[in-house]
């Protein structure tokens, strides 16, 4: 997938590559290499590099032009957390919190002698 923005005091989708603009390029296929090499005249090698997995994340430059070759792997969402906790996490967490509740009411009990439930109104 292609993606073209520039920067004009924050990040704005744009159709068409213009001066100054960041390509963003994610998975992409043949026919997308080919038209970026041929749109840009970026050497084979460059793609070569950035599509090797074992590749570290670098910043290029040439003498003919400014290139910046940015190639990172993102983490994937895991969409099974909620607030970076898995559900077994938060599942310890609920009955940390209900032992703790008990053992504080039942340090209630003990101390005054009565039961009291909190009346709202």
């Amino acid at each position: 997938m292609i993606k073209i923005f520039k920067s004009l005091g924050g990040y704005f989708e744009l159709p068409k590559a213009v001066k100054n603009s960041w390509i963003n390029v994610t998975n992409p296929t043949p026919d997308e290499i080919e038209q970026i090499r041929s749109d840009f005249n970026v050497p084979e090698d460059i793609f070569n590099d950035i599509l090797d997995p074992d590749e570290r994340p670098r910043v290029e430059f040439d003498d003919e032009f400014q290139e910046e070759a940015l190639s990172a792997e993102t983490p994937r969402k895991n969409h099974s957390r909620f607030l970076g906790l898995t559900p077994i996490q938060r599942f310890i967490i609920a009955l940390m919190l209900m032992f703790m509740i008990t053992i504080l009411g039942i340090l209630f009990l003990m101390v005054t002698e009565k039961i009291v439930f909190p009346v709202v109104g």
